[in-house]
Order: C-alpha cells, then structure tokens, then sequence
C-alpha cells in the first residue's frame, strides 16, 4: 500500500498523519481501531452499489452485497479454523453484520436515497 502512496508522492503526507493520529491510538477502544474500519469498507461498498443500482436492479446489487458480506465472514470462519492467517474477532464478525445488513436495508429501500442520486 505505501509504494502506491510513494508512487504519487503521497507518502510523506501519510507520514505525517500517522503521526499526529499514533497519540490517539491508545486512547481508542479496539472495536473502533481494528473492527470499525473493516465494516465501514463493506458499508462504502454496499452504498456503492446503491448509486450504481439506484434505477432499477437493485436485486442484483443485493447478490453483490450479499457476496462481499459471505466473503468478509467466511475470512473470519477460516482465521477460526486456523485456514486463514489472521486472528477471529467477533467484534469483525459485529461490524461485517451491522454494514452488510443496513446496505441490504438500503439496497432494498423503495424510497429514493437523496444522498445518492
């Protein structure tokens, strides 16, 4: 990830950044350091597709949701198992189940989202 960062020159700035934020990090609970970040890409991406689904299909944007969602917990099944390098976290498994159910929620909406048209 940091040679994409060096390749268009962002690498200082992150630097610097993590450095103003590394006094923080004690302070914050390990939901929010390592869990919250896990379950807001999954939610980023549930509202992704309901952009790009907005007009119609949004059954297909559920399978998609639903996809990405059986693949962040069945990561964590297979760090359980042992089958996967990681360490199982139910809080990931909390997080992964929050995102994916209000992207599903809404995916399925019959109201217009405003914020995404």
């Amino acid at each position: 990830m940091f040679r994409w960062f060096d390749a268009v020159a962002l690498n200082p700035t992150v630097l610097y950044l993590r450095d103003i934020g590394s006094g923080y990090r004690s302070r914050l609970p390990d939901l929010i350091l390592f869990s919250l970040p896990n379950g807001l890409w999954l939610l980023s991406y549930s509202l992704l597709l309901c952009f790009v689904w907005r007009d119609g299909a949004r059954r297909v944007g559920i399978v998609w949701v639903c996809t990405l969602y059986a693949l962040a917990i069945g990561s964590e099944c297979l760090q359980f198992a042992g089958l996967l390098r990681g360490t199982f976290d139910w809080a990931d498994v909390a997080a992964y189940t929050a995102s994916g159910m209000v992207g599903a929620i809404l995916l399925n909406s019959k109201r217009k989202l405003s914020c995404l048209t």
